[in-house]
């Protein structure tokens, strides 16, 4: 692997996997579209059980914390904040309860679930779910790899990201 990013004229994968996922959304820049796309990729990431958060590190780093920074500045001169999307909208409007906006799943099953395992997991996943911690309902329930669960683990937080702009426009 060393001699096929060397061969690329990157120094190790690292920075060869690194580039490949922070370049694409950096070329689009901080908006809606992005928004969207990064929440896609981040979700179908965790669907087939990889960290999509810390996958798509780069890109949150480079992009939204870079513009979460410079609202903060623009606020503290007095003059109105350039971005909306920011690492804080994602963490507060979109991945409440954790990617996939499963605190709205662990709900579901307290309130209607028939299983008692489905019950107890949600039981289990409820406190750390409310400091977005949810490893344990989407590797519990499980939602990894589970087709049944795609559409909502995925299209929850688009919806989320599209009424939330709205709301905000």
């Amino acid at each position: 692997l060393k001699a096929c990013a060397t061969a690329a004229g990157y120094p190790n994968i690292h920075q060869l996997v690194y580039d490949f996922l922070r370049n694409p959304f950096l070329k689009m820049g901080n908006t809606f579209l992005t928004s969207v796309i990064y929440n896609f990729v981040r979700h179908l990431f965790w669907f087939f059980g990889l960290h999509g958060s810390n996958i798509l590190e780069p890109v949150t780093t480079e992009l939204y914390i870079s513009a979460m920074d410079a609202n903060v500045a623009a606020f503290a001169a007095g003059a109105k904040p350039p971005f909306m999307f920011t690492k804080t909208f994602f963490d507060v409007f979109i991945s409440m309860g954790g990617s996939g906006s499963t605190i709205c799943m662990i709900i579901a099953c307290l309130l209607y679930s028939r299983r008692g395992s489905f019950r107890k997991i949600a039981q289990l996943s409820l406190f750390p779910a409310l400091f977005n911690i949810n490893e344990m309902m989407i590797f519990g329930i499980p939602i990894v790899l589970n087709p049944i669960y795609l559409i909502p683990f995925i299209g929850t937080p688009l919806v989320l990201s599209m009424t939330t702009c709205l709301a905000m426009w």
